[in-house]
Parts: C-alpha cells; structure tokens; sequence
C-alpha cells in the first residue's frame, strides 16, 4: 500500500485531507510541523510527501531544504500545497526546492487528488528529474519573503525599525524600506482576498474596518457596504454580541477565540485573533469565517452512522432481554438513528389483513392502550408498504388527510414518513414507520430502520420459536407425567379392583346365607356398600388412567346434554342459571353415553363449586374443524372434525399455577374433607380415552371455560350396545372352563358357577386354559376368560380355541382394559364381557344369558 506523509499545522485541513487519502486507499501519517515530519520520515519513510508551505516552526521551504539534503531522504517526491496567492516565484521556487507539483488550496478535493497520483505515477515511471540545486541559494527574494509575508502574517503588525545612520543611508534605507512595504501590501493583500474564508479587521468598537472578498460570497454585502458594520450585524443579524460572541470573549482573553454558527445559508467557524498595541492593550482584532457546511454534513454522517451502528450492537445486546423491553428499545432507536417525531412498530397477522400496533410514540396515535389491533388508525400508512411489500418514503404529506392519508381525530399531524415491511419466507410480519423528520426522508434511513426492523423482528421471532419449543417440552413433560400417574392409577385400580371383586363376591355369598333381620346381615349390607363405593373410585381412577371398559355407540352430543339438562339443575342448585346451546349439523360422535354424562356431570359441578354466591353456566355445541395452521400455533392440538363442548362459568377463575395441575388426580383446591380431587381427572381421561382433546381458558375473578373437542363422524346415530333389561340369575348344569391368575378369584368363581349348579373346570392361566380344553372339548359349553393372564392372555386363548371350535361361547372377565382390547376386540366380536367387581347374581345371569343364545 502507498505510504504517504501529510504534513500541515492546521488541524482541519490534515483531518479533511486524511479522510480523502484513506478513503482512496492510501496509508496515510501525518505530522504537525517539519521537525516532526522529519522524525517520522526516517523512522518509516514515505512514498510521498504532502505539505503546506506555510507552518510555524520549520516550514515547508526549511523541510524541504533538510530533506533534500538527508541521502536517505531525498529521492521522495513532494507535493506543495498553501492556502494563499503565489506568483510565479513561488512555484518557481517551490519546483526548484525539488516539490514535483504545486497546487494553491482550495480546489475541488479530486483536483489534489490527481495530482499526488499523477506525481505518484511519474516517480515510479522514473520521469521525475533530480531537483535543482541552485535554487536553494539564499535568494533577496527569500529574505523579502520572510521578512515581509510571513512576518506580516504571523505577527498582524509589520513594525520596520529605522536606525540612526547618516543621511544618506537613513534616506536610501527609507526609500527600501517604503518600496519593500508597498511591495509586501501590495502581496498581502493579494493573500488577504484570495483566501477560502472571509477575513475582516475591526477596530476597538468592533466595526469592520477591511474586508477581503470572499466575504461578498458568504455574505450579502460588498466589502463596502461591510464597513463600519459590527460583526454581529453581519454574521447573526442581530443588533447587539449574542450569548458566547468570540469578540466578546476575545477582548477579556486576549487570545484567540472561535465558536460555530448555523444560519440559513449553512455552518460557518468563526475565529476571532486579537490585535494588540506596543504596550500589548487590545487594539482590534482580526476575524475569519470559515464556511464548514460540508465539515458538519461530514461530521454529522459520521455521528448518524456511529449511532445507527451503536443502536444496532445495542439491539442485538438485547437478544435474550423480555419482548416488551425489546420493542421499547426499537421503538426509541427508529426516532433516533432518522431523527424523528413519531415512529410506531407493528406485527401482522398471518393473512396480512391487520396489524396489532406493539408500540408508538407518545401522542402518535389516539389508542386506549397498546398493543392494539389496527382498523382505522394510521392504517394507510402502512398496507401500501405491506401491499407493494417494499418501503415507502413520502416527503410531500402537509397535512392530516392529504392526499391518500387519512389520519383519525387526536392523532399526530403527520408531515412525512417512512414505512418499512420485515418480509420473512415471502410473508410480511412486521411493519416499522417513522414521522415528521425536520428535513426530508432519504434512502439512508431508510436502510437505518430496515436493518434496525429486521434485527428486531429476528430477536422476536427466535423468542416466539423458543417459548413455542418451551411449551412443547412443558406438553411432553405434563404428558409424560399424566401418562406416569394413569399408570399408576391404572395398576392401583387394577389390583384394588381383585381385592373389591373378593369382597363383594364372598361378601354376596354370605350375604344370601344370613336372615335378612339380623344384625349380621346389617353388617354385611354395610360392607357391600362401602365396596361399591369404592368400586365407584377405582372406576374414577381408570378413568383418568384410560383404562375403563368402555361400551362405544354413535352418538348425538345434544341429545345427551338435552337428557341430563333436568337432572343438572336440580344438582346444581337454583341460584345458578344454567343456559343450553346447540350448533347446526352436529357431527356424530363414538363414544361411551355413561362416559360423556360423567364428563358434562363432572364439569358442571366444578363449575358450580366456583360460584358459591350463584352466577351462570353456559353449555354450549358446535361443530369445528382444526387445520394444520391452527395446530402449528397450538402445540395441543389435532387436525380434523370434531364436535365442540364448552361448559363456561361466571365463577372466581383460576391461576396459571391451578390451571397446570388441574387434570391431576386427588389435586383439589377445595377445603379438606369437600372433594376428592377426580372430577376434573376422571373428565381428563375419558375425553383422551376417547382420542378427543381438552382445554381449558381462565382468568382469576373472570371465569372458566373448558373446551372438549371429541372427534365427529358423519353417519346415523344407532342405539347403544349395552342392554338395560335385567333377567332374573339362573342356574344350569352345563360345563364352563374358568381360566384367571388370581387365586382367591379362582376360588370365588367356582364357588359361584358351583352354587348355581354348573359344572367348573378351572385353570390358573392360558395355556393352561388351552391344555385343559384338549382334554374336554366335548363337554365344555362357555370359556369364562379373565382378559390379562400370564403365559396367553385371554385374547391369544380365544383366538386358539376360536379357530378349532367355532361354535364354543366366551365369557371375558376384567378389571381394566390396558389398550383398545374390549372397544376393538371384544365388542366387534360380539363377546361379553363382565366388569370387575362384579357380584355372584350378575356372574350367573350373564352366564346363563350367553349360553341361552342362540
């Protein structure tokens, strides 16, 4: 890369000149005066260097000389650059000192540019020749130079010492001197209109005494017309110093002073040098105004993108920071990085049909609250930019309602705005806009809010995805624990449910042998109560564990709900209200009619239980299909057709922290001693046992509502399965294989089947079942099954006995059912099967039923 050296004392001019070479690629060093140049030269030497002429210390003629006379040095081109009038002795000098090009400030940037490449260019082609040494004579030229132009500008005051000689030399003197001060006004003022910025010298009062020409171009006056004017008149067209006035503050000083000043026609630097007499009293002051518009934009560029950038490094800082303070940051950072009045930031919807409003600026618009869904307000402002999917930048808005803008009573006046679309996988999801900049809007902010947008659109989204994958694993984890307690429900039921189907067999039995008024028998009536009342739980237990046999038939959900309604209200007392509603064209359902009474009975009675001072209960069906965009934004659902329940109350509400436990069972808030905890978890199990979905909405002080979504089917409703007619229990004499695992079932059964006059012939698992089958075929009339066995179970006996004995009659005996055995095996087959417990009298009816069959 090009090393180049730029060497000047002005601060402004090494910055401005710095940035343009670093800009085109060059590596810039720069040095305050000569002697540092030189130091850094021969440390690291230059492939150029690039000066001003004029600096305090060693300036650029001085540098030049010691650097053509350093051998490591001399060989580097250089450039002359000085901000004041030469003649044709200047460059000649300058060219002769060995400087390859010379070029007076200020020209158009571009124009020094070219030349230090052309020079570039040349010293490397070797078409630069050695410099001329004779003209580095100490020339009469030189020491009217120094002594006349630069001490006349770096002193202001030109003093000329007369000595006290003779006549003849006081005389001769007198003429050189009045001749070499004509000459060097004459050169001074030359300098003094041919400078970049307007140079004034005022008097003690502060009046304009000389001006150079330059000022006819910043200001709207002649030279004379700007003498005899104070400066203030002038530069601030006021009548008296404003606050902070350099020629105020110089005055006290006695020191340069400058301050920066914006007016119409842009930036201008003032700097203010105090003039001083011999005795080193303030005599005047010498002004110049520079004009730094193109300093400031520049500055300013630099301040914008700094803070563009900053905001952006801020933004991204925020990643994991709560939506809300995300969208307070955004919302702060688009009024910032474009200066303007009034930004607002929205989401949209998936159909790109509205917007909720996330944030605005106060007064922006007239909203209750935020966030809000837009209708009408600011809403043209942004469905262009969604319409045409591209940012839209307007400058020409005057006015509320001009042109296509249509803005509601009570919000901002808008003057101009931009609006910038956030499109992700050619959907447009977000909306920012930004309002009544000062000036006009240009693609620059618009850049600023788009990157800004999309960043925060990025934060949002990776935030949404990581809450949906949260609630995900929180589903997994609630369902693996749901499923973990059914378990254990399950195999608490199941066994409880042998050891009730004990007592209640043999507590029957001894039931039928004591007289019906003895105390005993009172006893045992006692017994056979509390064993059906637990018989009642463990029901509850399988159904929240899914495991309750169940008697599937097609079903109208509105006529089941329109056969309870009666028995509900006088269940749930009169000062509820309970209010029925049915959608049209309800699908059918499959499904247990017992089941679903208990689900609307269960729910109703939560519902009642929060509302101890009375309120409604709304009961309500209808018909919903769920699509796959409905399940991808509730992780909980299914796609298809169902049939909807909602059971709504006007009670006290739940708690997030009660809403995520409540389908547990034994989990109850009730005091102690006033529920069981199964309501909710038996409603839990029927409805999943039923491949169906329940969900539940609730706020505390604003009521429940639970939703039970059971899959529809289109076809006729047929009547139920089960039969209701009771035949009296009779006896026989046929034959019936008895297979079950549990020995003191075992022994209950014969006993039963024995007492009745059967003939029992037992075996303690399936293949056993099978093998003593083989050996009495001929003389067995009914299999009785229990359905879980070890070895086979009552299936895989049934199958093998089925298959070699078509006509053989089966009787399945169980507990719980572990899978869909008895609603897909048993009751297509068109097998019986008996709950457990169950009592002798409905063992033998329902034997003697299925053999009386024909």
């Amino acid at each position: 890369m090009t090393r180049l050296l730029v060497v000047d004392d002005n601060e402004q001019n090494r910055y401005l000149l710095q940035a343009l070479l670093v800009g085109h690629g060059y590596e810039v060093q720069v040095a305050v005066e000569g002697a540092e140049a030189l130091e850094i030269a021969r440390t690291t030497p230059p492939n150029l260097i690039v000066t001003d002429i004029l600096m305090p210390g060693m300036d650029g003629y001085s540098l030049c000389r010691h650097w053509k006379n350093d051998a490591t040095l001399k060989s580097i081109p250089f450039v002359f650059y000085t901000a004041t009038y030469t003649d044709a002795k200047d460059e000649e000098f300058a060219l002769g000192l060995g400087a390859d090009r010379f070029i007076i400030k200020p020209q158009e940037p571009e124009a020094l540019l070219g030349i230090i490449e052309e020079v570039i260019s040349d010293h490397e082609a070797g078409r630069l020749g050695p410099p001329r040494e004779s003209a580095l004579e100490e020339t009469a030229y030189v020491k009217g130079y120094n002594e006349a132009l630069i001490r006349k500008l770096e002193d202001k005051l030109m003093q000329l010492e007369i000595t006290k000689a003779s006549l003849e030399r006081e005389v001769a003197e007198r003429r050189r001197a009045e001749e070499d001060a004509l000459r060097a006004g004459r050169e001074w003022q030359r300098t003094f209109d041919a400078t970049n910025s307007a140079m004034w010298i005022l008097d003690l009062e502060q009046r304009i005494v000389r001006s150079n020409k330059t000022s006819e171009r910043f200001f709207p006056y002649s030279c004379d017309e700007l003498i005899g004017k104070h400066c203030w008149e002038v530069v601030h067209n006021s009548d008296r110093p404003i606050v902070g006035c350099p020629t105020q503050r110089v005055r006290e000083s006695l020191r340069r002073e400058s301050m920066e000043h914006q007016t119409e026609r842009g930036w201008f630097e003032i700097t203010v040098d105090p003039v001083l007499d011999k005795e080193g009293r303030f005599a005047g002051s010498i002004h110049i105004v520079s004009d730094i518009t193109e300093r400031k934009r520049t500055h300013e560029a630099l301040a914008t993108h700094s803070r563009r950038v900053q905001a952006l490094i801020d933004l991204q800082q925020l990643s994991h920071a709560p939506a809300d303070q995300v969208l307070d940051f955004a919302i702060d950072a688009f009024m910032s990085v474009t200066q303007s009045e009034h930004a607002f930031v929205g989401i949209l919807s998936e159909d790109e049909k509205s917007m909720v409003i996330q944030r605005c600026s106060k007064g922006a618009f007239n909203v209750d609250g935020i966030p809000v869904e837009s209708e009408h307000c600011a809403v043209e402002f942004w469905e262009n930019s969604v319409r045409e999917r591209k940012p839209i930048l307007c400058n020409t808005t005057t006015a509320p309602g001009a042109g296509a803008l249509e803005v509601d009573s009570g919000n901002a006046e808008i003057t101009r705005y931009v609006a910038v679309p956030a499109i992700e996988m050619g959907r447009v999801t977000a909306v920012a806009i930004v309002a009544n900049k000062k000036s006009n809007y240009t693609e620059t902010d618009v850049t600023a809010i788009s990157t800004l947008l999309y960043k925060m659109w990025e934060i949002l989204s990776r935030q949404r995805r990581d809450r949906e994958r949260e609630e995900l694993e929180e589903q997994y984890r609630q369902a693996q624990k749901m499923e973990a307690i059914g378990q254990l429900a399950g195999g608490v039921a199941h066994d409880f449910n042998n050891i009730l189907q004990a007592i209640l067999g043999y507590g029957s039995l001894l039931r039928d042998r004591l007289p019906s008024d003895g105390e005993a028998s009172e006893f045992t009536d006692e017994i056979l109560q509390a064993t059906q009342r637990a018989s009642t739980l463990t029901r509850q237990l399988l159904a929240f564990s899914r495991r309750q046999i169940l008697t599937i038939e097609d079903l109208d959900l509105s006529s089941v709900i329109n056969g309870m309604i009666k028995m509900l209200r006088r269940v749930i007392g009169e000062d509820i209200e309970v209010n029925v509603s049915h959608g049209p064209e309800l699908g059918v359902v499959h499904a247990d009619r017992g089941q679903m009474e208990q689900v609307l009975l269960n729910l109703c009675l939560n519902a009642r239980d929060a509302m101890p001072e009375g309120g409604v209960i709304s009961i309500e069906t209808e018909s919903v299909t769920i699509d796959e965009e409905y399940c991808n934004a509730h992780a909980w659902a299914s796609p298809g057709r169902f049939v909807l329940l909602s059971v709504t109350d006007t009670g006290c509400g739940m708690s997030a922290e009660t809403q995520a436990r409540i389908f547990e069972p034994f989990f109850t808030t009730k005091d102690l001693g006033k529920g069981t905890g199964l309501g909710l978890a038996t409603v839990y199990g029927i409805v999943r046992q039923h491949q169906g979905m329940i969900q539940v909405y609730s706020e505390v002080g604003k009521g429940s509502r639970f939703k039970v979504y059971l899959p529809s089917f289109d076809q006729t409703v047929t009547k139920s399965l089960k039969s209701e007619v009771l035949e009296p229990a009779r006896g026989g004499s046929e034959t019936i294989l008895v297979a079950e695992d549990e020995e003191m079932l075992q022994r209950l059964a014969v006993r039963i089947l024995e007492s009745a006059g059967f003939t029992v012939l037992l075996a303690t698992n399936g293949e056993e079942a099978v093998e003593i089958f083989e050996k009495h075929a001929d003389k067995i009339d009914l299999a009785f099954l229990d359905v879980v066995m070890p070895k086979m179970s009552g299936k895989a006996v049934y199958d093998a006995l089925r298959a070699r004995f078509p006509r053989l009659r089966f009787l399945f005996s169980s507990g719980y059912s572990t899978s869909v055995i008895h609603t897909d095996f048993v009751l297509k087959e068109g097998i019986e099967l008996i709950e457990k417990p169950y009592s002798p009298t409905a063992l033998v009816r329902k034997v003697r039923e299925i053999l009386d069959r024909e």
